[in-house]
């Protein structure tokens, strides 16, 4: 059999079960009659589909954390893989993190953290083992809060993972999770 047949059997399983599981496991358990105050930790319960460019890849219903609080820095850490399937078309990971609509830190890089999973001008075609793209996203809550007030310190806040294929490819099975976590400084 051939790595080419390999791959495509491996991307139509991929997007079997990808059609079944699109929602969110959450540690805050449904309803969430509580929201909790300092940490959430929330992910896929199996793969979605990338996004070709930039979508979004997860969030949870309502707030993330109860309210922020002054002298407090929140921080997430998000992981993307494809797990074993890897890609048949060139494929490139990003990712970044919004909170309340304002990007997180660090800020340089238009489309967030990167990975070039293979098949592009930068690589050659990656063998059968998928792709893994790790962040970790911060915002210093009083900074944020002087320069956007009234939108942070006292109220709920909402983390959103966004990021996709900006290789354009889209389409390949993706398993995503994130923590969230408010800290001191």
């Amino acid at each position: 059999m051939t790595r080419l047949s390999i791959r495509i059997g491996c991307v139509a399983l991929g997007l079997l079960f990808a059609a079944s599981a699109v929602h969110a496991a959450d540690s805050c358990l449904a309803p969430c009659a509580k929201v909790p105050k300092k940490s959430r930790h929330v992910s896929t319960a199996g793969p979605i589909l990338l996004p070709a460019g930039v979508g979004v890849l997860l969030t949870t219903p309502g707030t993330t954390l109860a309210k922020g609080a002054k002298k407090k820095v929140i921080v997430v850490e998000a992981t993307m893989t494809s797990g074993g399937i890897a890609p048949v078309a060139p494929m490139v990971l990003s990712m970044f993190a919004t909170l309340n609509g304002v990007k997180m830190e660090p800020t340089g890089a238009v489309l967030g953290a990167v990975a070039d999973c293979g098949g592009t001008a930068l690589g050659p075609l990656p063998p059968m083992f998928g792709c893994t793209l790790s962040a970790t996203f911060w915002l210093d809550l009083d900074q944020a809060e002087t320069a956007s007030p009234g939108t942070f310190i006292g109220l709920p806040l909402t983390v959103v993972l966004n990021g996709g294929d900006v290789a354009l490819g889209g389409g390949m099975p993706v398993l995503v999770s994130m923590a969230v976590r408010q800290e001191a400084k």
